[in-house]
């Protein structure tokens, strides 16, 4: 497949750099590849002067951090009136195929590719940002699902140059799920206001499993709501729009849901019942089968731009 690409001529490359370079262009980094990719997909890519190497990527990308992250929020229109701080995030897509990142042992390629997940809905919102809004029930939301329209296909249809491979960011996010778990969900940025991707540095080999566990119980203990005479827990429906990686089935049971919730229930903390009592179940009248006491639902997670 990689030969296939270099058969695409020299100039047609140029043309294609050149017009997205250009800031008549509106600087859209992306173009259909007729080689590689479906009707549908769009490959992603920005060259002016890469980063080299992981290390060089992950020190890059905490100046860019530094600079225009506070918290989960992003300075996304600082970026984008500044040429130099675009190029610079530009820099970090176009060193995705100079990190080899298969070669990495397990945590430092789960960490840059949780890196690498972020830095590609960074640059889609900084690509696109005047294309953001979408009318919906007379409130303007601003949000990555809105590029092209094409809502939670952003999610695929979008694929960046990793060298060996062009990945979506639902590629990355499997790939993720098999390296360290689904609970990577709560740690990815997503351009969203709903995340939880609150570290001000990269994530790094020697921190991205205490992170992840950081972010999970901070998510279940302090983000999801319990009324404990009600038997009623209120959480977001992350659980059902990636109910594969969680629960490795199509479905998303209320007894999966509150399996997981006692895996990360902290006792001690002020989350209004225990371990044994959110597991309790009773005799259902109907059926007679045993079924959760607790009732489990599910709200938006919130896509808006996290600006």
């Amino acid at each position: 497949m990689r030969f296939l690409k270099s058969l695409i001529p020299k100039f047609l490359m140029v043309c294609l750099l050149v017009s997205c370079l250009s800031e008549d262009q509106g600087e859209k980094f992306s173009f259909n590849d007729p080689f590689f990719l479906t009707i549908n997909e769009k490959l992603v890519t920005c060259e002016i002067n890469p980063v080299s190497n992981l290390t060089n990527f992950n020190n890059a990308l905490d100046s860019f951090y530094v600079k225009f992250k506070s918290q989960n929020q992003i300075n996304y229109r600082s970026i984008v009136s500044s040429k130099s701080e675009r190029e610079s995030l530009c820099n970090l897509v176009g060193g995705f195929k100079n990190v080899s990142y298969k070669s990495l042992e397990n945590d430092e390629k789960a960490a840059f590719l949780a890196n690498a997940h972020d830095v590609m809905s960074m640059w889609l919102v900084v690509a696109n940002f005047n294309s953001l809004t979408q009318e919906n029930n007379e409130l303007t939301k601003r949000s990555i699902k809105n590029i092209d329209n094409k809502q939670d296909r952003v999610w695929i249809d979008f694929k960046f140059d990793f060298g060996e491979e062009f990945l979506s960011f639902r590629q990355i996010e499997q790939k993720l799920t098999k390296l360290i778990g689904p609970e990577i969900h709560f740690i990815l940025s997503k351009a969203s206001r709903g995340s939880l991707a609150i570290y001000q540095t990269a994530h790094r080999k020697e921190n991205i499993l205490e992170r992840l566990k950081e972010t999970t119980l901070t998510f279940v203990n302090e983000e999801s709501f319990i009324i404990p005479e009600d038997n009623f827990i209120d959480t977001f429906d992350i659980f059902e729009q990636y109910k594969a990686d969680f629960f490795g089935n199509t479905n998303t049971s209320t007894i999966d849901t509150l399996q997981f919730f006692s895996t990360y229930l902290d006792e001690e903390s002020n989350f209004p019942v225990t371990k044994q009592e959110l597991l309790k179940k009773t005799i259902d009248e109907d059926t007679g089968e045993a079924v959760p006491v607790w009732n489990v639902e599910y709200s938006i997670y919130d896509f808006s731009l996290n600006e």
